[in-house]
């Protein structure tokens, strides 16, 4: 392969996964604090605080960057053209189109679902009461939810480096629904 076949391969490759660091990020946010401190490894509490401790702490100190930040990215993928596309200069009086391809727009979009339905178990989560979630019955939820979103989240993310689309349930095919039509066309 040439470098000119190689660079574009890699950003279609590459923006999906890295679109995958939002969900990665609030699943942090949410469980990784019960998951690693109610426990008594202390590699596990180092873990938490030395490395994904700063991950949660800049998620929740940026919460409505992020989030405007997702609704950018979810009207590029549903539009298939950037919404800032008409600020970039124009060749011969025509502005300079900037499409996604199809794997970009449909992985970026089920990282942006999946992100979704991580928030609405966060906020289930934080609204159970106390004394379910500090049992072994919150240990038990917490630990899979943890577990299973970045299980999830490794497993697309190789599917998405082979160059595959990654199968999610219900995910997948909410993704190809929101993409079918062209949400601002």
């Amino acid at each position: 392969m040439n470098q000119r076949t190689l660079l574009p391969l890699i950003i279609e490759r590459g923006f999906p996964i890295l679109a995958y660091s939002i969900p990665l990020a609030e699943s942090i946010y949410f469980f990784a604090h019960r998951v690693c401190l109610y426990t008594n490894n202390i590699s596990l509490k180092l873990l938490f605080l030395q490395t994904l401790k700063p991950i949660a702490m800049f998620y929740s100190n940026n919460l409505y960057a992020i989030f405007f930040t997702v609704c950018y990215i979810f009207a590029a993928c549903s539009a298939n053209r950037l919404p800032l596309s008409r600020l970039l200069p124009t060749r011969e009086g025509k502005p300079i189109c900037l499409n996604l391809s199809k794997f970009t727009r449909i992985n970026v979009m089920q990282a942006i679902l999946l992100e979704i339905v991580i928030a609405m178990i966060g906020q289930i989560w934080n609204l159970s009461p106390t004394l379910l979630k500090n049992g072994l019955f919150g240990t038990f939820v917490a630990n899979a939810c943890l577990v299973g979103l970045v299980g999830l989240i490794v497993y697309s993310s190789f599917i998405i480096a082979l160059g595959r689309y990654p199968r999610l349930p219900v995910i997948s095919g909410a993704a190809r629904v929101q993409l079918q039509g062209g949400w601002l066309n």
